[in-house]
C-alpha cells in the first residue's frame, strides 16, 4: 500500500482539451503515422528552400518564405509527439480515449482541412514577403 507507482500520469487541462477533441471523428493517428507527417513536413521545407535558389531574384523571397510554413508545422508535430509520449496518449495506451472507426468522409475532411491550412499558410507567407 505504501509503494509508489508511476502508472497514473496527471495530464494538464490544456492537453486534455486539445487531445479529447476529435475534429473529424475516427481513431487517432498512430505514432508511426505522426512521425511520417513530421518527416513529410521536413521534406517539403527542404524542397521549398532548395527551390528558392532556382527561381528568379524577385520570387526568391516568396519561395524562401514558403519553406517556413512546413518548418513550423514540423516543429509543432514534434512538440505534439513529445507530449503524447510524456503523457501516454497514443492509441492503445492507458490514457487514450476509446477507439472509433474512420470513414472515407472523415478522412476526406481531414486531408481537405490540412491541405487548405497548408495552402493558406504558404499564400500568407508569400503575401508577407512581397
Amino acid at each position: 500500500m505504501n509503494e509508489s507507482t508511476d502508472e497514473f500520469v496527471e495530464i494538464p487541462r490544456w492537453i486534455r482539451v486539445l487531445h479529447d477533441r476529435l475534429w473529424f471523428g475516427g481513431p487517432r493517428l498512430s505514432r508511426r503515422e505522426v512521425l511520417l507527417i513530421e518527416a513529410l513536413c521536413l521534406v517539403f521545407a527542404v524542397i521549398a528552400f532548395g527551390a528558392s535558389f532556382l527561381v528568379s531574384r524577385n520570387a526568391r523571397a516568396a519561395v524562401g518564405m514558403s519553406a517556413i510554413v512546413p518548418l513550423i508545422c514540423c516543429y509543432l508535430v514534434a512538440v505534439s509527439i513529445r507530449m503524447y509520449d510524456r503523457y501516454r496518449l497514443w492509441p492503445g495506451s492507458q490514457n487514450a480515449p476509446p477507439e472509433t472507426s474512420r470513414t472515407w468522409r472523415s478522412l476526406t475532411a481531414e486531408y481537405a482541412f490540412l491541405i487548405a491550412v497548408g495552402t493558406l499558410g504558404i499564400v500568407m507567407a508569400a503575401w508577407l514577403a512581397v
